[in-house]
Formats: structure tokens, sequence, C-alpha cells
């Protein structure tokens, strides 16, 4: 169906029956579209592929470590989801819905500082190594959200205090209900 729509669009962009204005309105449908489908490919419930992004769903800012860094130990943080190597991430597979979630950019994995359990401990990143704290149960809530939850701790990954500004700590908290607790994949399409 999506190759039929496409179709549909070339035909009548290839005819000159649009101005430039329709073919940005078209443009933007079609990248809309895209979108979407690259989103909805990773199915219900399961595990993302590949490079993505890790937006809140309450502040709608992605996680990154700080400074876009690559250091071991940088705090994680929200920022804007744009095209920076430090703001993509890739699911690792350990078992079943147990995952590393490793940086891009940094090729370090999401953890919480120092392996503690307690609340409001901040993420950082680290060796992706086999400690428990490394790793975290991908929690699906429907077709586009979902919670990480640290395998050591049990608590979830967050922004301290649900805050919604730019550069705002990543933690982990108990997994309440609260928004801030929710997570979506945005996939763009990174320019080499």
């Amino acid at each position: 169906m999506i190759e039929a729509e496409r179709s549909h669009i070339r035909a009548i962009v290839g005819s000159g029956r649009l101005t430039a204005t329709t073919h940005l309105a078209t443009w933007a449908v079609c990248f809309c579209v895209t979108l979407s489908v690259a989103v909805a490919a990773h199915g219900q419930g399961s595990i993302p592929r590949g490079d993505v992004l890790i937006m809140n769903v309450h502040s709608r800012l992605c996680i990154s470590p700080a400074g876009g860094a690559d250091g071991k130990n940088v705090q994680i943080v929200q920022f804007t989801c744009d095209q920076d190597p430090s703001r993509r991430w890739r699911f690792d597979v350990v078992d079943g819905d147990i995952v590393k979630i490793r940086n891009f950019g940094s090729g370090l994995c999401l953890t919480i500082a120092g392996g503690q359990t307690e609340r409001n401990i901040a993420a950082v990143q680290f060796t992706c190594d086999n400690d428990p704290s490394r790793r975290w149960r991908y929690a699906a809530i429907d077709a586009t959200r979902f919670r990480l939850v640290n395998v050591k701790s049990g608590l979830c990954l967050t922004i301290a205090g649900g805050g919604t500004a730019g550069n705002a700590t990543a933690v982990q908290f108990p997994c309440d209900g609260d928004p801030s607790r929710d997570w979506e994949i945005t996939q763009v399409v990174f320019r080499q």
C-alpha cells in the first residue's frame, strides 16, 4: 500500500501540476509517512533495530551524553533530537527483552552511576561489560511507547523531576506511571 501511495505522489509530482508550495507539502507528507512506517516497522513491543534516537515522551527531547562527550562516567542528559552522533543509540539484545543500550558516538553503554540501586541516581555511560546495571528491560507500553527498567535496581530511566528543559539529567526512579518515565523511538535518516 505504501508503495502505491508513493507511485501516486511521484505521478502527480512528475505531471507538473504542482506548485512549489504543493511540492513542499507533498514532500512533508512523504517524509512523515516514511518516518511512521520506519517506526512502526520495529513492531508493537519489539526491541528497536539499528541506530535510533530515544525520546522522552514528556519533554520530547532525546537522551545524550552531556555535551556529546565520549568519556566514561559522563552523565546522560536530554537534549534536542538532532543528527549529532551522540544522540544515536543501538539496542543490543542480551536475552529476551533484556538489552544493553550502546551510544553510537562513544561506543559506551547506558548505565546507572556506580551501579547504585537508590532513587535519583544519575544515568551515565560506561564500558559495556556484564554488570547488571548496564542491562535494561525493554518494557513495551503500547505500539510506540516503552519504559527502560534497570535490571539491577528495578527502577525506570526518567528525567530528574520530570523536567522538560534541555540538559536535564537522566536518573532512575520508581516506575510509577508518570509520563516522564516513558520513551519513544525516533528513527531518522542519518546523513554521512
